[in-house]
């Protein structure tokens, strides 16, 4: 397929994405993942090609694609709807040669293993469906992603080649606080007029010489003491905090599994996507235990859930089977949300080790 062809398949996923239709792991890979395969050449019903749930040491991918040696060559993660994704979510380290992919339907997040076993889990590409241009999606799927470019090794290639640049554009970034140290301590003649003309355009006088390069020398002693300081212990009658890789401090573990999110209204919906999809009478039985005195928590239509407030539909999130949950409330209202779902779908809340910062609110003087 070509990538005029490609870009028309990616607006038809993208209004599926946009409809609210992919709303769990299942719909994400009927509904997005399968037929983007599909499109990129690979008879996604052919067990033998395209093989599902396939081991992976210790954990289950949800399919890998078989390339010309008939080893796995890519393979490929679903995520819940929601989820926020990060590259290579189990740490698994592949002797192989091979792409990992994982997505939540929206976003898709590639990163390479090669034979050197070196760390899979820098990425190389980022997509987002929702976000990026159909035209600039079609060439990176057809580049990474498309049958014929893993059969020749095209596509390993290329993989490999743009995660050493992106391992050494990281690196860039990396060094330039101690580039730029090393340049203030001995500052060169045309750092010194280049400051010192930007000082003149913003006030009208130059700064002399001796008083620029003592500047110069002042930040760069104090982007070295900020790089050598000591990071300040926590008081020990206050436990640390877990420390989170990857997004951030929200987060709850189920089946052994442990997901990350940006905010804590993402984990609150995902919670109950996933008790959704456990069990199917799961909304309406909370729906009917669990109501506030002014609105309900769970609804059939999002207009029940906030009405008069059109500010805030943003904080509305889109559940399996047509439900929709409210999540405008703080963090400590949204573990008791969590612990009564607990309760009505029958599992234990401190199994779930939810992680919600909770903040005091400042009263108003």
């Amino acid at each position: 397929m070509n990538a005029e062809a490609l870009t028309g398949v990616i607006a038809d996923i993208r209004d599926r994405l946009d409809g609210g239709v992919v709303s769990d792991i299942g719909r994400a890979e009927q509904g997005v993942v399968l037929p983007l395969l599909g499109a990129l050449g690979w008879p996604v019903f052919d067990p033998t090609t395209v093989v599902r749930n396939h081991p992976v040491g210790k954990v289950t991918v949800s399919c890998a694609l078989v390339g010309r040696h008939s080893d796995p060559a890519v393979l490929v993660e679903i995520e819940s709807p929601g989820t926020a994704v990060t590259p290579d979510g189990n740490g698994q380290r592949q002797a192989l040669e091979r792409i990992r992919v994982v997505t939540n339907g929206a976003q898709w997040v590639m990163s390479f293993a090669d034979a050197n076993r070196s760390d899979p889990t820098e990425p190389f590409c980022s997509v987002d469906l929702l976000h990026s241009s159909g035209e600039e999606a079609a060439r990176c799927f057809l580049r990474y992603l498309a049958r014929g470019a893993i059969v020749t090794g095209d596509a390993l290639a290329a993989a490999a080649t743009d995660q050493r640049a992106a391992r050494q554009r990281r690196r860039a970034v990396e060094a330039l606080p101690e580039a730029w140290s090393q340049l203030a301590a001995q500052p060169s003649e045309p750092l010194l007029n280049l400051l010192a003309s930007q000082v003149e355009r913003l006030c009208g006088a130059r700064p002399s010489r001796d008083a620029t390069v003592r500047f110069l020398r002042s930040r760069s002693e104090t982007t070295r003491r900020d790089e050598l300081a000591v990071p300040e212990q926590p008081r020990p009658a206050e436990p640390s905090p877990r420390r989170m890789t990857g997004i951030g401090m929200f987060s709850f573990t189920f089946d052994g599994r442990t997901r990350q999110f940006k905010t804590g209204k993402d984990l609150l919906r995902e919670v109950f996507v996933v008790f959704a999809n456990r069990d199917s009478s799961f909304c309406q039985r909370f729906h009917a235990q669990f109501r506030g005195t002014t609105r309900p928590y769970l609804a059939r239509r999002r207009e029940d859930l906030y009405p008069g407030q059109s500010h805030l539909d943003l904080e509305i999130g889109r559940l399996p089977d047509g439900w929709f949950i409210g999540t405008h409330m703080e963090g400590l209202r949204k573990k008791e949300m969590i612990q009564r779902a607990c309760e009505i779908a029958g599992i234990d809340f401190g199994s779930l080790q939810v992680e919600i910062p909770i903040q005091s609110r400042k009263k108003k003087q």
